[in-house]
C-alpha cells in the first residue's frame, strides 16, 4: 500500500518562517547581554591584572603609579618595555577594536590624567587627596604618590575608555578624564558593558560601575560616552 506523503503549503512555511523569525528576535538581545557579561568578566580581569602592574611599578619606584614618561610612553609601553607583562592584551577592553601602537601605546585602558582636567582636580583633591604630580614642560612626566591618596579604594584610577571618532573609533584610549570628553580623536570614559563602566582602583580591586555610583565617585563624573559610542552628561 503506497504511503500519503505530506507536503507543506506555501502559507504553511510562511508561518514556520515568521515563528522562527520571531523567536529569533527575541532572543537575540539576551544573547548579546550574555556575550556583553562574558566580556565584561573578561574586562574586570585585564582590569585588574593592569592595576596589579601598577602596583608592582609603585614597589620598585618610591610608591608611585605612572600614567607617562616622556621618551618611554604611555603606561602601556612603560609595563612593557620593563617586563611587568608580556601579554599587551590585558591593557585593553575585549569590547574595542583592538589595535596595539609601540610607537604611542594609547590603545589601552584610560588612566586618571588630572593635567588635562586640572580645575576639577583642584576642587576633587579635597576628597581623594593631593596625590598627582605632574609636569607639563620638558621632560613632561605624570606620576601619582599612593600615600597622598585618602580614598584609594573609591577613586576611579583606570577605567574602560574609546574613541568615536577618526580612523582611531572604537579604540582605547590611555588616559581619561571624570568631567571632559577629550577633543580632537574624542575619547573619554565608556558605559561599555550592559550601562556599566569597569574600573580599577588604587587598593587593587577592580569593579563595575553604573552612572549613579560614577555620580557619588569621589572623581565625581559628568561625562560619559555610550555602549552606542554617543556622549551624554550624566
Amino acid at each position: 500500500m503506497q504511503k500519503k506523503q505530506l507536503n507543506f503549503t506555501l502559507i504553511e512555511l510562511l508561518v514556520v518562517i515568521a515563528i522562527i523569525a520571531i523567536l529569533a528576535s527575541m532572543l537575540l538581545p539576551a544573547l548579546n547581554q550574555a556575550r556583553e557579561r562574558g566580556r565584561g568578566a573578561n574586562c574586570l580581569s585585564n582590569l585588574k591584572q593592569s592595576m596589579g602592574f601598577q602596583l608592582m611599578y609603585a614597589g620598585d619606584f618610591n610608591d608611585q603609579f605612572v600614567f607617562y614618561i616622556q621618551g618611554n610612553g604611555t603606561w602601556g609601553n612603560i609595563f612593557y618595555n620593563l617586563n611587568y607583562t608580556g601579554n599587551t592584551r590585558v591593557m585593553n577592553c575585549p569590547s574595542t577594536r583592538y589595535t596595539w601602537n609601540f610607537n604611542s601605546g594609547w590603545y589601552t585602558y584610560g588612566f586618571f590624567r588630572p593635567a588635562a582636567d586640572s580645575s576639577a582636580y583642584w576642587y576633587g583633591k579635597a576628597r581623594y587627596g593631593d596625590f598627582a604630580r605632574w609636569q607639563r614642560s620638558s621632560p613632561e612626566y605624570h606620576v601619582f604618590l599612593i600615600r597622598k591618596m585618602t580614598k584609594p579604594g573609591t577613586t576611579e584610577l583606570m577605567v574602560d575608555t574609546v574613541r568615536i571618532s577618526g580612523v582611531d573609533a572604537e579604540r582605547g584610549a590611555a588616559h581619561f578624564m571624570p568631567t571632559i570628553i577629550q577633543d580632537g580623536k574624542t575619547s573619554g570614559p565608556w558605559l561599555a558593558h550592559n550601562n556599566r563602566m569597569n574600573a580599577a582602583y588604587a587598593d587593587g580591586h577592580a569593579a563595575a560601575r553604573s552612572r549613579e555610583e560614577l555620580k557619588e565617585s569621589p572623581q565625581a563624573f559628568t561625562k560619559i560616552i555610550l555602549k552606542e559610542l554617543v556622549i551624554q552628561d550624566l
